[in-house]
């Protein structure tokens, strides 16, 4: 085979990789958001829970939908959300930062209506890349 030809079939192999491997190349998991797994994120798992209220008050997990913001303001748009189980379980992938979570719950309201999720995080959370971390939200009962 002549130098031309080889450089040519090298170039035709690579061309081939190029355009074939990102489809068939995949790992056999679904795809998804719920199924991506990046080792550039870090997962914060914790429990939405009702605490508080009049005596003898309240200590349980609820169902909700949980929220990631960067500023302890939680203004504009959160950066993750994902709902919490009827035990009041979650788990979020976020990329590395530091984040304030708030929660919303169908078993909590306050009145009048507040502009931002009425839940809060106990602690803000600092995500690094591959790390997982534990922060429980509270819905505080009066």
């Amino acid at each position: 085979m002549t130098q031309g030809r080889k450089q040519a079939a090298w170039v035709s192999f690579a061309l081939t990789l190029l355009f074939v491997c990102p489809s068939a190349c995949s790992s056999s998991s679904p795809r998804g958001a719920a199924s991506r797994v990046s080792s550039a994120e870090g997962t914060v798992t914790g429990t939405l829970n009702l605490v508080g209220g009049p005596a003898p008050g309240t200590d349980r997990p609820a169902a909700g939908e949980v929220y990631a913001f960067t500023t302890a303001a939680l203004a504009g748009q959160p950066i993750g959300t994902v709902k919490a189980n009827s035990n009041g379980s979650f788990r979020l992938r976020l990329p590395p930062g530091t984040y304030y979570l708030a929660a919303t719950s169908p078993s909590y309201s306050i009145d009048p209506p507040s502009a931002t999720p009425p839940c809060r995080g106990e602690a803000p959370v600092v995500v690094s890349r591959g790390s997982t971390n534990h922060v429980d939200v509270v819905c505080a009962m009066k």
